[in-house]
């Protein structure tokens, strides 16, 4: 089988499986009243915040900038906080016992099993087989049967991820390191620019993100430039134009990212700011991130985000605001940034 059918099947079997651990997610949230964490403890081994590491586990496997409580809400479908507000009920004595009892089932791995790497590429380990400890490489476990290997274990934020370099998402070498893409962050938001709340999704999610998936391990090759620009202004089409346009012409950004004011709002303005300084409009990435936001949030057709070249020099795109989907839409959208960039400079 040749080199490209197989990264093609791989790819396919990682999307057969995203779709099988979207609909369980679908399944829990449907049954959030009737399905405790502690029963799924004691059922299965693994709970909603079992689902919420692995999850977080994969981000850091393809580069991608999260926090626990971030992948948290992905899972619950709000935060933490939230669904215990409204859904969690005290728990039995019965099933307290129960718990206690099948302890020996729920995972019993190092505390630094977080903090090993492996040279496991992000398509080899979507295949491996699940009874292979994918991100552990050292230590032994003598129990034979199919433990989570992040239960009830606390997550190192700054845990090290796997394949973190020069390499591509897929694990090959990209050939030209990875410093010759410059961004431009511009975040929207009339609150966070009058100081109601500090700017997540721009200058913590999107930036870290960025400058995790593109830095390399090698000083020598990587980019002390790679953000360029930040801005952040309030929902006024004037302001957001100005920015688009100063990171485009003045800066000379590669991409240019904005967060916030995408939606139907009559304050949401981030749309018709941007097609005002575009000078052709690349429809395909907006319906990529939409068709992506779909699977797992209801409201994501209610995005009005575009994308699009400024004098075939700088690609602009909208993200959403909140930061768990500007964590998602990255997760889409950076893979695709070097052959764009390639194309607007070849």
């Amino acid at each position: 089988m040749s080199n490209k059918t197989s990264s093609s099947s791989s790819s396919l079997q990682t999307e057969a499986e995203a779709f099988a651990f979207r609909k369980l997610l679908e399944h829990m949230k449907w049954r959030n009243e009737t399905i405790q964490n502690i029963e799924m403890m004691n059922l299965t081994g693994f709970c909603r915040n079992c689902l919420a590491k692995w999850l977080l586990l994969g981000k850091k496997n393809v580069r991608l900038k999260s926090t626990y409580e971030l992948c948290q809400e992905e899972v619950y479908g709000m935060t933490q906080k939230e669904w215990k507000e409204k859904w969690q009920s005290k728990a039995t004595e019965e099933m307290l016992e129960k718990f206690k009892s099948g302890q020996e089932m729920h995972a019993k791995h190092p505390k630094d099993l977080m903090m090993t790497t492996t040279t496991t590429t992000t398509l080899e380990a979507a295949t491996l087989p699940l009874t292979q400890p994918r991100y552990y490489s050292g230590g032994n476990n003598n129990n034979n049967r199919m433990l989570s290997d992040v239960c009830c274990e606390d997550i190192e934020e700054d845990a090290v991820c796997i394949n973190r370099g020069g390499g591509g998402v897929d694990g090959t070498n990209s050939g030209d390191g990875n410093s010759d893409i410059s961004f431009g962050i511009i975040t929207v938001s009339d609150r966070a620019f009058n100081g109601v709340y500090e700017d997540i999704s721009g200058n913590v999610v999107m930036r870290e993100t960025i400058e995790t998936y593109f830095t390399t391990d090698d000083v020598s090759k990587s980019s002390t430039h790679i953000i360029k620009g930040y801005k952040l202004v309030p929902d006024e089409e004037e302001e957001i134009a100005k920015a688009i346009v100063y990171m485009s012409d003045e800066l000379k950004c590669d991409v240019i990212l904005t967060t916030g004011g995408t939606g139907l709002a009559k304050r949401d303005v981030t749309p018709e700011a941007t097609k005002s300084v575009l000078t052709r409009e690349v429809k395909g990435i907006a319906e990529s991130l939409r068709a992506h936001a779909r699977r797992y949030e209801k409201h994501a057709a209610l995005s009005r985000a575009v994308a699009g070249l400024r004098n075939n020099q700088s690609l602009i795109v909208n993200l959403p605001g909140r930061p768990n989907a500007v964590s998602s839409s990255l997760g889409v959208l950076l893979p695709m940034l070097r052959h764009a960039v390639q194309q607007l400079k070849s």
